[in-house]
């Protein structure tokens, strides 16, 4: 009976985390404590450790992703877009991976040519972000490492253009 009940709550929690990824394409922002710094060190896909003190002075925009997540795939293209347009102005993106096979993680990133650093989360890194119960999930840092901009879902270029730009008018 246990087990019974176990997997039950199993496939639920993997229901509520499918029926979230596949809505999040509407507009939904939450509101997040500023005032908490983000910090954390993680490891890329070469596994060298990449912390996020090495971006303070610049803006960050965090992408929480997986490689079997439809709306992740196709907001990838407009975050490389959107690196392109303001990495000479103070401003990176990283990707965070989480539930991905290295194997996907590898061929995904060769195959969409993601020029951007992508990191393997962990359940420390994520927790300071509060509860992660969609993705993609993106978060906007500032030059000190505060959340300013908390988006859930898939967005498009336009979007992450006006967001970012505000940021960096003159």
């Amino acid at each position: 009976m246990k087990n019974r009940l176990f997997s039950i709550g199993v496939v639920f929690a993997a229901g509520l985390l499918i029926f979230g990824a596949g809505f999040s394409a509407a507009v939904w922002s939450e509101e997040t404590d500023s005032a908490t710094v983000i910090d954390f060190t993680l490891k890329d896909l070469e596994g060298k450790e990449i912390s996020l003190k090495d971006y303070r002075g610049k803006m960050v925009l965090i992408n929480i992703w997986a490689t079997w997540c439809g709306p992740c795939r196709v907001e990838i293209p407009d975050l490389i877009k959107v690196r392109n347009k303001y990495k000479e102005k103070g401003f990176e993106v990283l990707g965070v991976v989480v539930s991905s096979k290295p194997r996907d993680v590898h061929a995904m990133v060769k195959q969409m040519k993601i020029n951007y650093p992508i990191l393997w989360g962990t359940p420390e890194a994520l927790a300071q972000f509060g509860e992660i119960n969609a993705i993609p999930r993106t978060f906007l840092l500032d030059r000190d490492g505060k959340i300013v901009e908390d988006i859930v879902g898939s967005r498009n270029f336009q979007f992450f253009d006006q967001m970012i730009g505000k940021y960096f008018k003159d």
